[in-house]
């Protein structure tokens, strides 16, 4: 047997997507806690971005515009309620997706100071 069988026979593959799905799930949960604001669209957003971010870091080819989209519109809706912590982070983060679909880089200019202060 070769070793590629070997590794997946032993369930090491198994759980290392288990352990993914575990820690996607304990960001859903966690964005719910300090996110009441959302709403179930809103959530389904998270969802749809969250996963195609995980993706992409596998390696995959994703829908970037969606994901943009996706991004964008958690940063109207965070904007909306006046949760300005989340606004400035879902909109930092559509900006960096704008530049992937530009291929660019994408550089942040870090988060703001006084947005650190209303812990």
């Amino acid at each position: 047997m070769d070793r590629v069988a070997v590794w997946i026979g032993d369930g090491v593959y198994e759980r290392c997507v288990a352990g993914v799905v575990r820690a996607f799930e304990q960001i859903m949960a966690e964005m719910v806690r300090v996110c009441p604001w959302m709403t179930g669209d809103d959530l389904e957003d998270l969802r749809r971005v969250l996963a195609a971010h995980m993706a992409m870091v596998g390696g995959e080819d994703v829908d970037v515009v969606r994901r943009a989209d996706g991004l964008l519109r958690l940063a109207q809706r965070a904007d909306e309620v006046g949760d300005r912590r989340r606004a400035w982070v879902f909109h930092d983060w559509y900006q960096w997706a704008c530049a992937d679909v530009r291929g660019e880089e994408y550089h942040s200019p870090g988060f703001p100071e006084e947005l650190a202060a209303m812990l």
